[in-house]
């Protein structure tokens, strides 16, 4: 699996929109941020250390219904390529400057037979706040 951002708007004086765009492997799925079975664990995306930022609706995508061999009933799943969006702003009063947002994404990968141990992946993301 491979994730990438896309900024919507680098530079921030009020509110900016990010996506995170991730790859998914061919043959292989990430489960949905909102799981068909308890025990699943969800994609989440998590901003541990947002550097004085406000992060709001955290947009993830609707997941698609699969059938897989190791289940009886359909499975909510990503695949392919999948966008999570998120608003990021910063505070009334913040001084111009570049911020770094600190994320993690949390998922576990499966192929049609098997689960990888869930992994997280943390990474950050350089916003400049503009006057």
């Amino acid at each position: 699996m491979r994730a990438h951002q896309r900024l919507a708007a680098p530079q921030l004086d009020r509110a900016g929109r990010l996506s995170l765009e991730i790859d998914i492997k061919s043959g292989w799925h990430v489960n949905s941020s909102r799981p068909t079975l308890s025990y699943l664990i969800p994609t989440k995306l998590e901003f541990p250390e947002p550097g004085g930022l406000s992060v709001d609706d955290v947009a993830y995508p609707d997941g698609t219904m699969v059938e897989l061999k190791f289940a009886k009933e359909r499975l909510s799943v990503y695949q392919g390529r999948t966008t999570i969006h998120l608003t990021v702003r910063p505070p009334v009063d913040a001084s111009p400057g570049t911020r770094t947002l600190v994320a993690r994404l949390t998922y576990q990968a499966c192929s049609d037979t098997a689960c990888l141990a869930p992994e997280t992946v943390a990474f950050t993301v350089p916003l400049v706040v503009s006057p």
